[in-house]
């Protein structure tokens, strides 16, 4: 199915004067994290080159753009940032009001969740919002709209083709946040135990509880231990979640003493679609590991 999408999209971008062209040649936007990769593609296809800043096993919260990365970015005719995330808020503050990247806050216009005070290997960050807006379905539709939106400005000969691919990813995400509340409609649990907090949008738009082993981004204490595993046995919970970009000892000891498996997960993954779904399913005991 997507590789006719995008079929169509090349094709229909060759005959409104915007076809794709050798590599070299093609417009470039830059986008912070992966899943907006896959947003944008769904959107332009291949028609536009996109870089994304942070790569791939790397935690946006500890991360600054290299050298050259600054260089692909100053090349670029669009910025999307979530607006949340730190390295992201300096560049806003840097290149706002400049043509060239123009910077989209894709947060601005979205139902924020109140944020938490992090503290990360040495590294200390203040967030007024909680940053993990793209794992809520909901506010994913709206960022892709705006995302379409900008591109049709920046892009006029293709507006029409990338609003209607917009509308048609949409279209997908309704279908995803269906899949995702009958899954979770058919289990029992109504609890999940995650390390990093990475959820809890995800969380609020399907009813659920994050449970967090981090204490505002600090191993917890031996009494913070004890009233985790406490609640994860009342609560009866599955699985203990994780994400490679932490260092999880204290969820694997907290895993070993609920005699649970720990089960890693990515909200950050590329295919976007697949994780989110694949989450679903192991938060309900259904699992898609």
């Amino acid at each position: 199915m997507r590789r006719v999408v995008l079929s169509i999209a090349i094709a229909a971008l060759i005959l409104c004067g915007c076809g794709v062209q050798t590599t070299d040649s093609r417009p470039t936007i830059t986008v912070s994290i992966l899943p907006l990769k896959q947003w944008a593609e769904r959107i332009v296809g291949d028609s536009v080159r996109i870089n994304v800043l942070v790569p791939p096993g790397s935690s946006p919260e500890m991360f600054e753009p290299t050298p050259r990365q600054m260089s692909q970015f100053s090349q670029s005719e669009l910025f999307f940032a979530i607006g949340l995330i730190d390295f992201e808020q300096v560049l806003i503050d840097k290149f706002s009001g400049q043509s060239k990247p123009r910077v989209v806050n894709l947060a601005q216009g979205g139902a924020l969740i109140e944020g938490h005070h992090h503290h990360h290997h040495g590294h200390e960050c203040h967030h007024a919002a909680d940053p993990h807006i793209w794992t809520s379905c909901r506010e994913a539709k709206r960022m892709v709209g705006v995302m379409a939106n900008e591109l049709a400005v920046a892009y006029p000969r293709c507006a029409a083709l990338f609003r209607e691919n917009a509308q048609a990813f949409i279209a997908e995400i309704d279908s995803l946040d269906a899949q995702i509340c009958a899954v979770i409609d058919s289990s029992e649990r109504s609890h999940f135990l995650i390390f990093h907090p990475a959820l809890a949008y995800f969380a609020r738009d399907y009813g659920l509880t994050q449970l967090c082993v981090e204490d505002e981004g600090k191993e917890p204490s031996a009494l913070g231990m004890a009233e985790i595993v406490e609640t994860a046995k009342r609560t009866g919970v599955s699985h203990v979640l994780v994400q490679q970009q932490f260092d999880t000892k204290s969820a694997y000891a907290i895993a070993n003493a609920l005699q649970l498996p720990v089960v890693q997960v990515d909200p950050l993954a590329e295919d976007w679609l697949i994780e989110m779904l694949r989450m679903a399913h192991i938060i309900a005991g259904t699992d898609r590991r």
